[in-house]
């Protein structure tokens, strides 16, 4: 009888669209559904022309009384951005994006409510959309992650589980065992065990009880671990052998370094959050048919719709753990490195003082912040020392106008 009623459903919604077909994309019941627009046509753009067509054929094999409906474009986030800032409009229904733009986009966006999520067959992790001023969909990420040496910790007898905490690696008693230095991407990583840089888009704060505490935790690790401030080159530390685990980016190159990816080790049960940049798509608010963009962005986060991002691209997908386990990947990395992004911190997409072409770590690179945080670690001067000169590079910073 359930499945009859859902049968119904199905065709008083979707038309020729069978319940069977509606079970194959999702892994929970039929959930929200839309009543397509009749005569809709969509644009949406697109980075890679395969992925394009798989959308299509997807979209016309699920909706085939629509079919034909979807259209698309390849370019990229950048080129919209820079397409948008020199004519305030958007071609395509579906608008490709980073989030770090969606401050400028944000009375353009198609106004939603975040239950949307909730009807997603692989959903995505709730920080990665929670501060979004318009309801937008990531479907992949960059950035740093924590990456170590598989064959290097065999050859020393030890157990890759030894890579969960900080304190299971220093009492490996092995030198070189984690990668530091006193680089922004580094430092930050470090820092997030209570704090997060701009985390109302804001104000940096450094001034709050958080950044006293993490930057406490960030030298008891420092000390313990007798981290060096080592001053080769981001690539090489993996290269040349020297160290066992370490940060590196998305885009750097892992072929034949034997890399396993995983989540950042904990230290005294803290979990820490590298930086990510994430990308998906938001439904432009003058499109002509609000239902049928809403049903293909939720088809791009179908099984089918992620399998098919996933074979088209070799991008690291946001993903929901669960997800994971649904889908099938081209290689390992890809799989664990899409795993580790769901611990990692996305860029407040509001953007540092709403301005959304300013780097994110400005603060840091303008100011002497990171030479101060670097003379606390290393007892040359005081907490209370460090705090004040960090407040003082923060006021100097806000002056810049930046």
């Amino acid at each position: 009888m359930k499945k009859i009623i859902v049968s119904i459903l199905c065709i008083f919604l979707f038309g020729c669209q069978s319940a069977k077909q509606e079970d194959q994309l999702s892994s929970k019941a039929v959930g929200q559904m839309y009543t397509i627009e009749e005569g809709a046509k969509l644009h949406i753009a697109v980075e890679d022309e395969r992925y394009g067509e798989a959308i299509i054929a997807l979209w016309n094999k699920v909706y085939p009384q629509h079919t034909n409906a979807v259209s698309y474009s390849v370019t990229t986030a950048p080129q919209i951005y820079q397409k948008f800032i020199d004519t305030r409009m958007f071609p395509y229904d579906l608008v490709w994006t980073k989030d770090t733009y969606l401050f400028s986009f944000a009375s353009h966006g198609y106004e939603m409510e975040e239950s949307f999520f909730q009807d997603l067959a692989i959903g995505v992790p709730s920080h990665y959309y929670k501060q979004s001023p318009i309801l937008y969909v990531p479907m992949r990420a960059e950035g740093m992650l924590f990456a170590y040496k598989k064959d290097q910790l065999q050859a020393l007898g030890l157990e890759e589980s030894v890579m969960e905490s900080f304190e299971n690696m220093f009492a490996s008693k092995q030198e070189k065992m984690y990668f530091h230095t006193n680089y922004v991407y580094h430092v930050d990583t470090l820092l997030t065990s209570s704090f997060s840089l701009f985390e109302d888009g804001k104000i940096a704060g450094f001034d709050t009880k958080e950044f006293k505490k993490s930057l406490e935790l960030y030298k008891e690790l420092y000390q313990e671990g007798n981290l060096r401030d080592d001053t080769i080159g981001m690539n090489d530390y993996f290269m040349n052998g020297e160290y066992i685990s370490g940060l590196v980016g998305t885009w750097m190159s892992f072929e034949g370094q034997n890399l396993r990816f995983q989540k950042m080790p904990t230290y005294q049960g803290k979990q820490f959050t590298p930086i990510a940049h994430s990308y998906g798509y938001f439904i432009n608010k003058d499109t002509l048919y609000p239902q049928a963009a809403k049903a293909l962005l939720r088809l791009l986060r179908s099984q089918e719709g992620m399998q098919a991002y996933l074979e088209t691209s070799y991008s690291f997908a946001v993903l929901e753990e669960k997800g994971i386990e649904q889908l099938t990947f081209q290689n390992d990395n890809q799989k664990e490195i899409s795993y580790a992004l769901q611990y990692s911190r996305p860029q407040q997409i509001w953007g540092q003082h709403h301005n959304p072409t300013t780097n994110f770590y400005d603060i840091y690179f303008k100011t002497s912040i990171l030479e101060y945080i670097h003379q606390y670690i290393n007892d040359d001067i005081k907490l209370k020392t460090v705090l004040e000169e960090i407040e003082q590079q923060e006021e100097l910073y806000r002056q810049l106008g930046k």
